[in-house]
């Protein structure tokens, strides 16, 4: 959308804030000023109440001193200077009231925001997904944008003193009716025209929200607002829908929408398809509205080809896919061109659906949990518990556990209130069937809230600090659960118990008696303490305590990625450290952390065996890493990966080789972060990420990488001579893409890798590809430094372990240096890595050693291959047949043609057969001539943003 419509980052405030026109000069107060300059302009204006934004100005009055309707507020805004300066003089702070609809403006108000209950102020909750209602900015403009069939022109626009919220003006046509107050337009958006008014810039309210121009364009005309919206503005109330006819684009990483309640299964697939598609909608518009200079065209290419799949799936509508795009580079050369890019990319797309035959049957699951449970989604109090997480950053105050379900409120209430909290629930459960699904619903009201179970991923439960997992075995249920089950069918006495100490019930001596007749299978009647203590006898059976934890099962189901969803936080011994930055007016960024308590709300599944300890130091760790890498530059960027690799971040598209022979530090550095990582760490074999020739069948389990979901720092083993990287499957881990495994005798799932990938080894792992795609991705580490044998000292790891608070700090900086930096690249780092490349790429060193450009030059092809042979020879290379060269150059984009034999065109050769080998075919030796007249390469930035000695920034 028009960017002073919706603003990237915080909105320019105007270094003098003025209405528009040309305002007498002097007057001291910005506020007269500014409303003087909207008068000057024909809008009226009028004074406004700073504490809620109403009118000051009361009605006038009959001879008998009664209020005469219809002359109060807004209907005595005026354009004249002198009652203009009268208001302000006897409310000099007052805020401008800014009249619609007579000046021949309206304005468009958009309001995001989470969805609050009315009555209570609590979130409300989606009951598809658990998390909170939220309607974003981006998502109400793409609605908007929908329903009027193209894209919002830019336009005069306000940032309001909500939080989030824009103020559109634009002019009303000169024909037709006035456009209204009516609003026909979706939830979250109104419209102020004919009998209503807007508060203008630069108005304050008691606060401090101040109202601001977005760009500082407060001169700006407003535009004509577009036809389509006019007429629906312009139709009775409520011949448009005021609900969303879309869904919201996420407001952050993790995608949040405002439904309906769904009705039906349909409904719900309904609902998530609409989501998905307009969270991938958000997505790409992103791509487009990012994409530099010279890379736009294809960018648009791409994604137009995303979104068409998913108009051709029915997750998107074809207009909003191209309006939104199109919206995006109406800001660049040549709209036409890339309109014309971006229809054809849509449809083109269109025609290949994409399947999401998965999205729909999640939200049949999602449905049918819902519509059985007779409690909240287990994931909803996670969501509740992200808003207090975000919030407590905002506010800087540490969040509270509160009494959410799931925490442990007896610390904090007495014995007595503890003993009539457990007589109410015996009371509760005794009404429930005395079934094995009643057993089970007396199972999850007692003990549901300290287990989770995923089908993916197996059983967890809550041990206080994180969700443990229990066991992965499909058909295994853990002897904790079964140990909860025989507490709860003990239980069942208790109920029993509290039943008959309560009485027959009574209307009018004890109405509170719970011992009512009931009847058992044969029909005959007996009280219900009766029928409940022969039940807990009957429930003690073999099979029935074992059925109870499957039939529960639908009751604590969830997705495998609700676990561990904040990719900043980090679970330690003595809480959880949160990470978190933001954008400065600037530029720069503002990073921020906190500890805060253990929460299951959290899904946290991964736990440090470290106690955070800010004062904490590593006088043995910091002495192995200067003797190891003496060079402060490496020291940091070592540092910065470490912190990277303790969160789920994986924006940087790295991995990182750690090369060098033994006894140079490496494996002791990486085993003291891996020890640090804890459950965030894992290893897997070199073998998994190896080219092994030909592809295993598509329906092998994968149980090396299905154990990844929620790993951080990844370990892999040290390659064999020779080894072969498999580049696409590094390609895939380290592109923020999806992967799709299964565990042996367990069904696929997919999952985002959050691992860094850290290889150690003594070899060169073996790269084919020339392609930036695989070496962008790969930076080399050289370890060079060396200690022998016998001045080893076999007790430093575990004096290392020692100091694993203060190895953590040193990862922490490094972490909070990267959110502000970004990975600082030292020299070493890369002059190594190309010089890895090079050695990786011997026809592109043959290439660029004996061939040179020539147009319109040919070299016979058994010539060239002559000399390359010659070259091998010289240089120690395997060679290549001429078949298998010719592809190679084919590859690299070299052109051929048949005369004379096979002819390469527009080359010619600069060294000859016998600069490598003499008559005999005996390699010769030879130079490579250095181009002198190169510049240096220049130096990166090596500052260290923290000293040695620099304490951690303040919780």
């Amino acid at each position: 959308m028009a960017d002073n419509v919706v603003p990237i980052g915080e909105a320019k405030k105007p270094r003098k804030p003025r209405g528009g026109g040309e305002p007498p000069k002097g007057s001291g107060n910005i506020f007269l000023d500014a409303a003087l300059g909207y008068a000057a302009r024909g809008w009226p204006v009028f004074p406004c109440n700073p504490k809620n934004k109403r009118p000051l100005l009361g009605k006038d009055r009959d001879a008998q001193g009664n209020a005469i309707p219809g002359t109060g507020g807004l209907k005595k805004a005026s354009t004249d200077p002198e009652t203009i300066r009268g208001w302000w003089r006897k409310w000099p702070k007052a805020m401008i009231g800014l009249l619609t609809g007579v000046n021949g403006l309206f304005v468009v108000d958009f309001d995001p925001g989470i969805e609050t209950d009315p009555k209570t102020g609590e979130p409300i909750m989606d009951p598809v997904t658990g998390e909170p209602i939220e309607y974003t900015l981006e998502g109400l403009k793409a609605v908007l944008c929908f329903q009027i069939g193209g894209p919002l022109p830019a336009s005069l626009a306000v940032r309001t003193a909500g939080k989030g919220g824009v103020h559109v003006y634009f002019r009303q046509p000169d024909e037709g009716a006035d456009i209204r107050n009516r609003n026909n337009l979706p939830h979250r958006i109104d419209v102020r025209g004919t009998g209503g008014y807007v508060i203008a810039p630069p108005s304050v309210m008691d606060t401090g929200r101040e109202y601001r121009w977005l760009h500082g364009d407060a001169d700006v005309e407003p535009v004509e607002a577009p036809a389509a919206l006019v007429d629906i503005l312009r139709k009775p109330k409520g011949s448009a829908p005021s609900e969303n006819v879309g869904a919201n684009a996420p407001a952050s990483s993790r995608p949040t929408v405002a439904v309906d309640r769904p009705t039906s299964e349909a409904d719900a697939e309904e609902q998530a398809l609409r989501r998905y598609g307009l969270a991938a909608l958000d997505r790409e518009v992103e791509k487009a509205r990012t994409a530099p200079n010279g890379t736009r065209n294809n960018t648009l290419n791409a994604c137009g080809l995303a979104l068409g799949h998913l108009v051709g799936a029915g997750a998107l509508s074809r207009e909003l896919a191209i309006s939104a795009l199109v919206d995006v580079a109406r800001a660049w050369r040549d709209i036409d061109k890339s309109t014309d890019t971006i229809t054809r990319a849509v449809d083109d797309g269109a025609a290949d659906p994409r399947e999401l035959a998965h999205v729909r049957a999640d939200a049949r699951d999602r449905f049918r949990r819902f519509a059985g449970r007779r409690r909240d989604n287990p994931s909803a109090a996670s969501g509740l518990r992200a808003a207090e997480i975000e919030q407590s950053f905002q506010s800087g105050s540490e969040a509270n556990d509160g009494d959410a379900a799931g925490v442990e409120t007896g610390r904090r209430s007495t014995a007595s209130q503890r003993a009539r909290a457990a007589r109410e629930l015996h009371g509760k459960l005794a009404r429930y069937n005395r079934t094995d699904l009643g057993n089970a619903e007396r199972w999850r009201d007692r003990f549901g809230d300290d287990f989770r179970y995923s089908p993916a991923l197996g059983w967890f439960a809550w041990d206080r600090k994180r969700w443990k997992l229990l066991s992965a075995e499909a058909n295994k249920v853990p002897g904790e659960v079964l140990a909860s089950v025989f507490k709860m069918v003990r239980a069942i006495r208790r109920e029993a118990w509290v039943v008959r100490a309560s009485g027959v019930p009574d209307l009018e001596k004890n109405p509170g008696g719970l011992d009512r007749t009931v009847f058992d299978e044969k029909g005959k009647a007996k009280r219900l303490s009766a029928a409940l203590f022969a039940w807990a006898d009957t429930s003690e059976g073999n099979a029935r305590l074992t059925c109870v934890a499957k039939l529960a099962m639908p009751f604590i189901t969830i997705e495998p990625d609700a676990f561990d969803r904040d990719l900043y936080a980090f679970n330690v011994q003595n809480g959880t450290l949160r990470f978190r930055r933001e954008r400065r007016p600037d530029g720069s960024w503002r990073v921020m952390m906190k500890l805060m308590d253990h929460d299951r709300r959290d899904l946290l599944t991964k736990i440090s065996p470290v106690t955070f300890d800010p004062e904490a130091k590593s006088p043995v760790y910091d002495g192995l890493l200067e003797w190891a890498q003496p060079d402060p530059a490496m020291r940091r960027y070592l540092h910065q990966w470490g912190g990277l690799s303790l969160t789920g971040e994986t924006g940087e598209q790295k991995l990182h080789f750690w090369h060098g022979g033994g006894g140079n530090g490496k494996g002791t550095v990486l085993n003291a972060w891996c020890h640090v990582a804890g459950d965030y760490f894992a290893s897997v074999s070199i073998e998994t990420f190896l080219d092994q020739g030909p592809k295993k069948s598509g329906d092998k389990a994968t149980p090396d990488l299905a154990k990844l979901p929620g790993v951080r720092l990844l370990r892999v083993s040290e390659p064999e001579e020779r080894a072969q990287l498999a580049e696409a499957l590094i390609k895939l881990v380290t592109g923020q893409d999806p992967l799709s495994v299964r565990h042996l005798h367990k069904g696929f799932f997919e999952f985002l890798p959050h691992f860094k990938l850290t290889i150690m080894g003594n070899h060169w792992l073996g790269i084919r590809g020339t392609d930036k795609g695989i070496w962008r991705r790969v930076k080399l580490i050289p370890w060079d430094a060396s200690i022998d044998d016998a001045d080893k000292d076999e007790t430093l790891p575990d004096q290392l372990k020692a100091e694993a608070s203060g190895i953590l700090n040193h990862m922490i900086k490094g972490l909070l240096d990267w959110m502000r930096n970004g990975l600082i690249e030292p020299r070493s780092v890369t002059q190594a890595t190309a010089a890895y490349r090079e050695a990786s790429d011997p026809l592109g060193r043959f290439l660029a050693l004996c061939v040179r450009p020539a147009q319109g030059k040919r070299v016979q092809s058994s010539r060239l291959h002559a000399v390359y042979e010659a070259w091998c020879a010289a240089a120690s290379e395997p060679t290549w047949k001429n078949k298998t060269f010719a592809q190679a150059l084919l590859d690299k984009g070299y052109k051929k043609k048949p005369s004379n034999g096979m002819q390469w065109l527009d080359i010619e050769l600069i060294r000859q057969r016998e600069d490598f080998v003499d008559e005999q075919g005996n390699p010769k030796p030879f130079t490579i001539e250095e181009d002198e007249d190169d510049p240096p390469p220049i130096e990166p930035d090596d500052g260290v943003q923290w000293g040695d000695d620099d304490d951690l920034p303040p919780l």
